[in-house]
């Protein structure tokens, strides 16, 4: 059983790795066997341990300038090791803004040291639309690479 100040440590620590925009520093503090899932499940997202984790967003990060996060609310439960968060972020791309509202439930090692599971819940309706801009935005800055003296 973790105390309440470890775990909000940690969840302030995930918070800033994920705004870092930096894979290993967002993989840092998982254990190898961590599982994230992304809901809800009308999204229709896998679950990912950390190696597709990184697969899935690795390439993607490139294309984010900054990130900030605001945090709502935070609630520990230190009988199970768990915080939830509720988050809403900012964030600068190639392309559109990308703003998401955010619900995190991670769940820590006994010593509050790593996260054994990340359960991310994403408004959903903006991120299939934000998502798509965003990936709309990489599509058409590939394409300018290709086109002579476009750089």
């Amino acid at each position: 059983m973790a105390p309440s100040v470890a775990l909000i440590a940690l969840a302030n620590t995930f918070l800033s790795h994920f705004c870092s925009l930096d894979m290993d520093q967002m993989l840092s503090i998982r254990t190898s066997d961590c599982v994230q899932v992304i809901g809800p499940a009308s999204m229709d997202r896998p679950a990912m341990d950390n190696a597709a984790f990184r697969s899935a967003y690795g390439s993607v990060l490139r294309h984010f300038r900054s990130m900030s996060m605001e945090t709502k609310s935070i609630l520990t439960d230190t009988e199970r090791n768990v915080v939830v968060l509720h988050v809403q972020s900012r964030a600068t791309t190639i392309g559109p803004r990308y703003d998401m509202e955010y619900i995190f439930i991670l769940h820590a090692t006994a010593d509050a040291k790593a996260l054994n599971r990340i359960e991310e819940f994403i408004d959903s309706a903006t991120a299939k639309t934000q998502w798509t801009q965003l990936q709309e935005a990489i599509v058409a800055l590939e394409e300018m690479k290709h086109v002579p003296n476009a750089q």
